[in-house]
């Protein structure tokens, strides 16, 4: 692979899923502009303001890939806000782990969450354990796992 070429995991979520997320804030500002001001012109144009701010944010962060390597660097999407990136120069090993459960954040009941984990031997560092968190965009087939072994890093894999 040459230095500069550009590597993308294309998104396996469709386009009608950032149309649904825009909208999800407006719920909330719709009840403040609603209780505090009358409906009238002012308080429309604010609303739609307010979703065309919001649909700009998410169609900026939900058309990026899921994954992508640009220059020798690994960027993995956490989410909407988070991106991990992993130098292929600094990278001593990896392998990828499956079957790992952790509890949920905020959950009461004990119930535990499936994680896919990255674990990563930078030289001069010890072991990294990066979680993948957006299970949708990456587990599926083990997608990530074959992005990165096909393109990037002949990383192992571990079934716990």
């Amino acid at each position: 692979m040459d230095a500069n070429s550009l590597l993308v995991l294309n998104r396996s979520r469709d386009n009608s899923q950032i149309f649904w997320a825009s909208l999800v804030p407006m719920l909330p500002i719709s009840f403040v502009v609603i209780g505090n001001l009358e409906l009238n012109v002012y308080s429309i144009s604010f609303l739609v303001l307010a979703y065309l701010v919001s649909l700009a944010f998410w169609f900026t962060n939900g058309t990026k890939p899921a994954a992508w390597i640009k220059d020798d660097i690994l960027h993995i999407r956490d989410g909407v806000f988070g991106q991990d990136e992993i130098d292929k120069k600094k990278v001593e090993s990896m392998y990828y782990e499956v079957d790992f459960h952790r509890n949920s954040v905020g959950n009461s009941s004990g119930e535990e969450t499936d994680v896919h984990i990255i674990v990563i031997k930078l030289k001069g560092f010890s072991e990294w354990r990066l979680p993948i968190k957006d299970l949708e965009e990456h587990a599926e087939k083990l997608r990530l796992y074959h992005f990165i072994k096909d393109n990037f890093f002949n990383l192992e894999f571990r079934r716990l």
